[in-house]
């Protein structure tokens, strides 16, 4: 079998014209400081609020000259996060059409030591997902815990020619 070869597509939130465009109203995520995203720990009367990041559609063009104009099979997508807190759940999800349809990844990360971390949400499965761009969306529904977002990587794999039917 050939191995494949993937690129990599990397995100970091000092990036702004990488972001969804938002307002007060309608973020549910806090901004912690220039370069990092806290998620999670929210409460109304004591019910967890899913608090989420959401990036704009990507066709990766910005990393990757002309691969706009082709389709991408997402393999991996690598969080880089602070551990802040022990099991929280952290979910990524990715879309091929603007946010109405998702696929879902969930891990439990943490240990709380507070260091610097990655974690992989594989796609690679029967949920394989291709398209000619994306929208990423990284949430937690905890009211005890929460991460940083300092960043991830997309691992995609480029397909054929994108061609309007």
């Amino acid at each position: 079998m050939a191995k494949t070869t993937y690129y990599i597509y990397n995100f970091q939130p000092i990036n702004k014209s990488q972001v969804y465009p938002y307002d007060d109203a309608t973020i549910k995520i806090i901004l912690g400081s220039e370069d990092t995203f806290i998620i999670g720990g929210f409460t109304d009367n004591s019910n967890a609020i899913s608090a989420w990041w959401r990036s704009k559609r990507l066709d990766f063009s910005d990393q990757h000259e002309g691969i706009e104009n082709y389709f991408k099979t997402v393999d991996r997508v690598q969080l880089e996060y602070v551990d802040r807190y022990e099991d929280t759940p952290v979910t990524i999800a990715l879309s091929d059409d603007g946010g109405e349809n998702w696929v879902y990844r969930t891990r439990l990360l943490g240990t709380g030591d507070g260091r610097q971390k990655v974690a992989d949400f594989y796609f690679h499965d029967k949920n394989r997902i291709t398209s000619k761009d994306f929208t990423v969306q990284i949430s937690s529904s905890s009211s005890t815990t929460a991460f940083t977002l300092t960043g991830f990587y997309i691992f995609f794999e480029p397909r054929g020619p994108f061609q309007e039917i």
